[in-house]
């Protein structure tokens, strides 16, 4: 008996529905046990991954309470990089040294200064008060 490619395809679907209807696959009580147990650990440590998620990310947001206000911190930096963020945080900025210097060149004393920042506070006072 010769058959097409088509026709062996048809017979071996036909042998498989009967087969799965019969039940011919079962698996072994001691499998299906098994099976549970696998399944039974994998929740457990699901839920163990979920606590320790929780207790690192509330961790980390620690960080920033015991170091505030230093810039580009990370949670996953070490703690010769954090030391290092933090001595980096007290030394001012190229920006702040210039304004600085450019304060100190425009006035002759310090109180120079102060007294023209206060004149032009006071002008704007007066703005605000009277638009009021």
């Amino acid at each position: 008996m010769k058959i097409s490619q088509k026709q062996a395809e048809l017979l071996a679907g036909e042998i498989l529905k009967t087969l799965k209807k019969e039940n011919v696959g079962e698996a072994s009580p001691l499998m299906v046990a098994r099976i549970e147990e696998f399944v039974e650990k994998r929740e457990a440590l699901l839920k163990a991954c979920k606590v320790a998620d929780d207790a690192y990310e509330k961790h980390t947001k620690t960080l920033n309470k015991i170091c505030p206000n230093i810039k580009r911190l990370y949670d996953g930096d070490s703690t010769d990089e954090i030391v290092r963020k933090i001595k980096e945080s007290k030394i001012p900025s190229l920006d702040e040294i210039q304004n600085k210097i450019i304060l100190k060149a425009m006035f002759a004393t310090p109180e120079d200064l102060e007294a023209f920042v206060q004149s032009i506070v006071k002008e704007y006072t007066k703005k605000a008060k009277s638009n009021a």
